[in-house]
């Protein structure tokens, strides 16, 4: 298990670390709980959880990119991927972190504002 940091947060404390294959159905759970991936995402049948275990081993692999969780006492409460695009990360040479998330999201927009990020970009997608 790798930490990355360590979050006090009034009485909690949340542990930063990279994700595990173990935390698949826990991440997935996640996802499946969320307002967009409630539509989208969960493990149905034994295809469901093969297809999200090959994404976790592809994401794995590849050092431009670090699957998180966030994890309280035993639980993960939270997930992100970092995508690292040459030129970005100071640790890793960045300089800029560059945040995608969802239109609908109002109160995430609003958290992030107030961490100092600033809605800069629109986004596109196709669905395919």
């Amino acid at each position: 298990m790798t930490d990355l940091a360590t979050l006090e947060l009034g009485t909690s404390t949340v542990v930063l670390r990279q994700a595990e294959v173990g935390d698949i159905p826990a991440i997935v759970d996640l996802l499946s709980a969320d307002q967009l991936g409630v539509t989208r995402d969960g493990v149905h049948t034994a295809q469901d959880l093969a297809a999200y275990q090959r994404a976790f081993r592809a994401i794995d692999a590849d050092p431009a990119h670090l699957l998180v969780v966030a994890q309280a006492g035993r639980q993960l409460v939270a997930t992100m991927q970092l995508s690292f695009i040459p030129g970005l990360a100071r640790r890793r040479g960045c300089v800029l972190v560059q945040l995608t998330t969802d239109k609908s999201r109002l109160d995430a927009h609003r958290f992030y504002r107030q961490l100092g990020f600033v809605a800069s970009h629109e986004g596109m997608k196709l669905r395919l």
